[in-house]
């Protein structure tokens, strides 16, 4: 009798195991790496009202501010990561990249010394808590490579940081030293090194999008056109592949309508990425009216171009081409 007790509880239970939903913290983590940003923030969010605030949660929403170009959003939420689990290194990991993409904004140059220095400063803490972080090494690759000597930027520091990687994980080696190459703007040893990295991880859309993007750097446009469209049909939140897409697209005079649904997919959807960054976009789409001799569109296109950051200086001679051609019609 007590046999079959337990054998009624096992099948009772057992179904329940199999059938048993994904935490929220772990959807929005996969739904992050899909660059699904709308879906990750909803999970997210989730995690945090049924569980109260974790530094998985916090490094999650950070993660996605960024993505979204949202700075400093990502540095409030990582500043609150910190203050309520000081030894999370993922916490240090995001402010860094936040400090890091916030520096590029900034017009003033003290300011900008400052946050390239904390962010330096941000992700030797994280390795410090945490040296298999190997999202912060690749950070620190970054800025070494990036920044000028008298603010750290060291080929020596880079290579050590891929080195450690390698010791870390072995199967990240090739994406260590890719990465390496993509910011020394060496686009064969890119290719080279990141083409190893994504037949190791298919499945890793920013790998992609890098590879991708090394190959159209080098002058290979059709195929980072073709690259870059199949990471956003997997990958629909990825700012950065649509702008890029959308960019090629034009100058190696593909298909129009894909070219102007990247762009326009990208201005929709990156509102926040920057006034240059929108303004190039519309800008894209203004040639590629103009080449289609849809003159008034076009025209709307450097306007807006115009709004998004007043002294473009392609825009506003477009504008005022145009101007002068509808004037006459």
């Amino acid at each position: 009798m007590q046999t079959l007790s337990k054998i009624v509880l096992v099948s009772i239970i057992l179904p329940c195991a199999v059938h048993a939903s994904p935490e929220p913290t772990a959807l929005a983590e996969r739904a992050l790496n899909d660059f699904e940003l709308t879906k990750a923030a909803q999970y997210a969010d989730q995690a945090i009202e049924q569980n109260g605030y974790s530094a998985d949660a916090l490094y999650l929403r950070a993660r996605i501010e960024i993505l979204q170009y949202r700075f400093d959003n990502a540095m409030a939420l990582s500043r609150q990561c910190i203050d309520e689990f000081p030894q999370a290194a993922i916490c240090f990991e995001t402010l860094g990249e936040a400090r890091s993409f916030a520096m590029v904004r900034e017009d003033k140059l003290m300011r900008q010394v400052k946050l390239a220095r904390r962010s330096q400063d941000d992700w030797l803490h994280a390795v410090e808590l945490d040296s298999d972080n190997v999202r912060a090494r690749i950070q620190l690759i970054r800025y070494y490579r990036l920044v000028p000597w008298i603010l750290g930027g060291s080929k020596r520091k880079a290579r050590e940081q891929a080195e450690a990687i390698t010791r870390i994980d072995a199967d990240r080696s090739a994406e260590a030293y890719g990465m390496m190459n993509f910011y020394e703007k060496d686009w064969k040893g890119a290719i080279k090194h990141l083409a190893v990295a994504v037949e190791q991880h298919p499945e890793d859309g920013e790998l992609r999008y890098h590879l991708a993007r090394a190959r159209g750097e080098r002058g290979n446009l059709e195929q980072a056109v073709s690259e870059l469209t199949e990471i956003v049909a997997s990958n629909p939140e990825f700012w950065e592949a649509w702008f890029h897409l959308g960019i090629w697209c034009v100058e190696a005079d593909a298909d129009h309508e894909t070219c102007f649904s990247a762009l326009e997919t990208y201005v929709n959807g990156a509102v926040d990425s920057g006034e240059k960054r929108l303004a190039n976009a519309y800008y894209a789409m203004g040639k590629l009216r103009e080449q289609r001799g849809e003159l008034d569109l076009a025209l709307v296109a450097y306007e807006n171009a115009l709004v998004a950051k007043h002294g473009h200086n392609e825009s506003r001679d477009g504008a005022e081409r145009l101007r002068a051609v509808l004037g006459e019609s």
